[in-house]
Parts: structure tokens; sequence; C-alpha cells
């Protein structure tokens, strides 16, 4: 499927498309697959059948939002010459805050309004946050008779819901991007609000839960059945993405979070370093997935990033949180407009080097050019950490032949419950398919030949033994210090 100049759809692609044939499903894929690309041609199909409908296009942030809100729009006209405020019109809602996001701080963007981030981009003429205003556009539509698409947050549906429903219309299309937020406590209301004619749910994580009544995406009542699944290993072998090799970083001495400003720099440091290695990109990428605020602000004012910055020429160090004091660049606070902007830049020029640290906010749906490798420096939960992963394993698309892999780094800190959480964070991303089926021989190979039992029996038979080499690799401190067969890793 070429539409005009418009990207083309790659052959599961298209069978994604094919399948909304169905009014409502899960369609499930790896994180850098494509879905946005086949949300957008769903969407534009939509909008080709002419006439007034609503089409709702809805995520779990406002950034993200505001990045699908712009690669729908680049689709419509150059897949499909579809010109806004001419063949259909479009808007970004939001509110502002809510309570709610208020209270999520740690989950939440940024302080800037809805407004300024559509004016950052530069992607649509409007975002509104009034009702009346909202109303009037949608009215103007129909008046015209063109479709209107609306791209909003799940923290924002109930007001662009409230505003269709005001005007006694329905929805015709509902999109719903990184789907399995909607099983939270505070989203499952808007599955049972109001009924579309055709209801779409975009995942990478399915999220159950034990009965098929419950609010998990096993429940059919409210999620459909699963319409399409596209497997990681299958999307690897295709070469739709990459898969990763994990790494466990080891600092000089023991480190706690109790006294981690030092030993968080070296791990940092190292983990780059070795990126440098192993990477065929002259100027690799390194997200950092921190615990949050704190170490963010403790690694800012800490001696360890002039250290960084003073070893490599033309690095960018980037942090970003809900705090606005703790967006900054080499150290320097900035804007989040700056941030963004330098977020971009710096990720598709070839030639400058950049280390992002972060607590949730890129974790999900955003694409950050040129990203290589990610730390992993906190518990994450296993949906969590395949979203994070997700984020190193998208496709090198100015030449594919020199990123062949994704990089993760575990560090070596001294705390049980990380350990443990890795170790289980290792074996789900071996179960998922994310790691190579040699890497796994050679981490079985290992536990063989080791001559130490520092090991305990975890779970049934079938996988005892992975699990126990996947202990032996986080036990040992395998991974930057050692090499095993033919330099596997």
């Amino acid at each position: 499927m070429n539409n005009n100049k418009g990207k083309k759809l790659y052959q599961h692609q298209v069978e994604m498309v094919k399948s909304t044939e169905n009014s409502k499903g899960i369609l499930v894929a790896p994180t850098g697959s494509g879905k946005t690309l086949v949300q957008a041609e769903i969407t534009a199909q939509e909008i080709l059948k002419g006439g007034f409908r609503v089409i709702l296009v809805k995520t779990p942030r406002i950034l993200l939002s505001n990045q699908v809100a712009g690669e729908y729009v680049d689709h419509f006209y150059n897949g499909h010459d579809l010109v806004r405020e001419e063949d259909y019109n479009s808007i970004l809602v939001h509110s502002g805050k809510s309570p709610a996001e208020r209270e999520d701080a740690e989950d939440d963007d940024s302080d800037m309004s809805f407004e300024e981030w559509a004016e950052i981009e530069n992607q649509l003429s409007n975002a509104y946050s009034h009702p009346e205003s909202i109303k009037n556009l949608i009215t103007a539509a129909k008046e015209r008779d063109i479709p209107f698409v609306i791209f909003t947050t799940y923290h924002s549906n109930v007001k662009a819901w409230d505003c269709i429903s005001d005007l006694e219309i329905g929805v015709d299309l509902d999109i719903n991007d990184e789907g399995h937020y909607l099983v939270r406590n505070d989203f499952t209301e808007i599955l049972t609000t109001y009924t579309p004619v055709r209801q779409y749910f975009f995942t990478a994580t399915m999220r159950v839960t034990s009965s098929d009544e419950g609010k998990g995406m096993n429940n059919t009542d409210l999620f459909g059945d699963i319409i399409y699944n596209m497997p990681i290993a299958e999307a690897i072998e295709s070469k739709l993405i990459l898969p990763v090799k994990p790494f466990l970083i080891k600092a000089k001495g023991n480190v706690d979070y109790e006294d981690e400003e030092k030993g968080i720099g070296e791990i940092v440091d190292k983990a780059f370093d070795d990126l440098l290695e192993k990477s065929d990109l002259d100027a690799p990428s390194l997200l950092v997935a921190t615990t949050g605020g704190d170490q963010i602000h403790r690694f800012i004012k800490s001696s360890a990033i002039r250290t960084l910055l003073n070893k490599h020429n033309d690095l960018h160090i980037l942090t970003v949180h809900s705090n606005k004091e703790l967006i900054t660049h080499n150290g320097e606070t900035i804007s989040r407009e700056e941030f963004d902007n330098l977020r971009k830049e710096i990720g598709e020029d070839d030639t400058k080097k950049m280390i992002m640290m972060h607590y949730d906010i890129l974790s999900e749906g955003i694409d950050v050019a040129g990203l290589t490798g990610v730390v992993i420096l906190r518990n994450m939960n296993e949906a969590k950490f395949l979203q994070t992963i997700g984020r190193c394993v998208r496709l090198y698309r100015k030449d594919p032949a020199r990123k062949t892999h994704g990089f993760v780094y575990f560090p070596d800190i001294n705390n049980k419950d990380l350990r443990d959480n890795f170790f289980e964070l290792l074996l789900r991303s071996v179960e998922a398919g994310y790691i190579p089926s040699e890497f796994v021989s050679e981490i079985e190979a290992i536990g063989k030949n080791d001559e130490e039992d520092v090991l305990e029996d975890f779970g049934p038979d079938s996988d005892r033994s992975i699990r126990k080499n996947l202990r032996l690799f986080v036990a040992s401190g395998l991974g930057l210090d050692k090499k095993v067969g033919n330099d596997i890793f």
C-alpha cells in the first residue's frame, strides 16, 4: 500500500489495517513496528469515506498526543493529499492538568499547557480547552459535512466526550494508542461511557486479569477480541525491530541508593563507554531510566556530569522531569521547549552523542532518533520494561546495517530487590523473544560450566535451567568484564 508520496506500508501493516474490518478489537505489535502509521492509515480511510463523522484519537500523555497528531496529519497529506480545513478538520483537546494528573506528577509530561505544546510543534494550528470553542468547531465541521478528528489524552477524554454528547452526536471511529493504559481504575470508565461505531486498541504489552470478566484486556466485552498479534520474535526475524543484548554494569565499589552520586555516575559513564566501543554508530545515544527526581537532581549536581562532558567531545546530557527545575542541558536548566528541540536536533545529528535521563516520560511511544542503548536504574514491571527497551530496538533508518542490536544495561547495585527485579526482567525479555537464541545458549553453557552452586530452584522443571542460568548471569556480574564464546556480548 503506497499512497502517493507518503510512506509505504509494509505487509504486516497492510494486514493490521485489514484486520480493522472487524468493528472492534485489539492490535498487538512490538514497539517500533509501525503502529502509529497503521492508526493514521485507518483514520485516513475513515476520512476518505466523506461526510461528517467524529474520530477520537487518544493517548496517555500530552507529548505523545502531540507527536501522534503530527504524524497523522503528515500521513493524511503526504499519503492521501488530504488537506486540513478543506477535506477534514482536527484539533488537540486538553484542559491542563486535572487533579488526577497532578497526583500522578511523575507520570505527567510537564507543567506546560497543551496550547504551548501545540505552538512548539507547530503541527496543528490550535489546541483547545474551552468546551464552547470545541463544540463550535465540531458544529462547523458538521455544517460543512466534513470529518472531524479530535486528538486528546485519556485524562481529557471526558471533556472531549462531553462536548460531543452535548451536540447529540456519536463517535464513528475511536483509536486508543497504548491501549493497555485503559485497564487503570481511573480510565476504565472510558470503555463504558459511549459506544463508538468502530473502536480499536493498539498496544505492545497486553495487560490482563485472572478473570476474563475483570478490567483487563482479556475482557472481550470491554476490548473486543485480539484481531492482530505480532510476536516480538517474529518482528525481529522480519527485521522490523532489533534484538537486545543485556549487560551487567559493575561500578568500582559497592553502590547503594544511600551513597549513589559517584556510583551512578560511574555506571552511566561505563555504560556509555561500552556503547561507544560496541556500537557501529559514531555518535550513539543512551537513555537512562532513573528512580525519580531525587536521583536526577543528585546526578546533575554531582561531579559525574562534568566528568562525562570533559571526557567525550560532542556529548550532550539532557534530563527531563515534571519538575521544571530538573529539565536540563549539560547541567543547566532549560525550558521544556528547548529540551524538546534539542532532543530532536541531537538525536537526528550523526555527529552528536547524547545521554538522556528521565523517570517515566520517555518510556512509551516517544520516538527518540538515534537511541542505541538504555540503562535501567529502577524497579519496573514487565510492561514498563518492554516499553523502555523498545526505545532502543528501533531500526536506524539512515543506514540499517550500522545498528544490529539494542543494548540494555543493568547496574550492579547493592540491593537484593533490584537484583531480583533485574533477573525477572531478563527472564521476561528472553520469554518475549527480545534476546537472540544464540545468547540464551551461551547463558545455558555458562551455568553448566560454573562450579559454584549459588542458585535455587526457580519455577517449574520446564524452565528451571534457563531460570537458574539467568540467575547466574545476574549473580556473577557477567557482561562488560567478561566475554563468552564468539564475543556474543
